[in-house]
């Protein structure tokens, strides 16, 4: 049931929420493949409308959405936290934490109806192997979730690549990741610029170099991901007072593209 924005009635379907990506997929060999032109992003689109014979529930649970990022190059690192809840109506209590770390108060969401928090620093890591516990305390419970940081892993791509031509991205596989997720550029001697953004279920990709006469270089890295991807369909590993997705990545310096081209 899509509930309004009063809560008091709804209209029947099959779905209260319902997902639209920005992605387009195409398969390969190596395992399906997502590409979006820019950042691959996630829309919560709530479907409006009332009926004046059904009534709407007052206990719905929050929609929850989590990330976690972590980075490592040599003997440094950084950790970046997002969480971001919505729903109808919007909660009045959240508490956010991951492995007992209260993170800062809710704040509204700029881009969405909802509220968000995020955590960046240096001083606390989560190493490869490390559980991540989610907690979201609101006003009917706790939500929860947990997953596992990604092991390491090695890139391989080739050192030179010819304008028009692809570039085979390879990788090693990462210890408890679900997918990987390439971001680069492709930035020419003609202030020209080419973003992408591929999720791969396999270890490799091809990127279609455009057809730009004179050097460039191909730059970016590949994130181990774990955690469900979120779309249509998908299955949340957010529990108990509430649902969606949390999903925590890797990279290091062993991570990085850059191909000449």
């Amino acid at each position: 049931m899509t509930c309004c924005l009063t809560r008091t009635r709804c209209q029947g379907v099959s779905n209260p929420m319902r997902y639209t990506y920005a992605l387009a997929r195409t398969t390969r060999a190596a395992g399906r493949a997502v590409r979006a032109a820019g950042v691959v992003t996630l829309a919560a689109v709530w479907l409006a409308g009332c009926s004046d014979d059904v009534v709407c529930p007052d206990d719905v649970p929050p929609f929850i959405s989590a990330q976690v990022i972590e980075v490592s190059d040599g003997r440094v690192g950084s950790t970046f936290v997002e969480v971001y809840c919505s729903g109808d109506p919007l909660p009045d209590i959240l508490a956010v934490a991951i492995n007992d770390r209260q993170l800062p108060d809710v704040v509204p969401a700029n881009d969405r109806p909802g509220f968000v928090t995020t955590l960046s620093e240096t001083t606390i890591v989560w190493q490869p192997g490390t559980n991540c516990v989610l907690s979201v305390a609101n006003e009917y419970g706790i939500a929860s979730s947990l997953g596992t940081v990604p092991g390491p892993f090695e890139v391989a791509a080739p050192g030179t690549a010819s304008a028009g031509g692809v570039a085979v991205i390879t990788w090693m596989e990462s210890d408890d990741a679900d997918y990987y997720l390439l971001e680069a550029t492709i930035a020419s001697a003609f202030a020209e610029t080419t973003e992408i953004a591929a999720v791969v279920e396999g270890t490799s990709f091809d990127v279609d170099l455009p057809l730009t006469s004179g050097s460039g270089v191909l730059s970016g890295s590949v994130s181990a991901v774990s955690g469900p991807l979120p779309e249509a369909g998908s299955v949340g590993n957010v529990s108990g007072e509430g649902w969606g997705f949390m999903n925590i990545s890797y990279r290091d310096s062993e991570s990085r593209v850059h191909v000449v081209v």
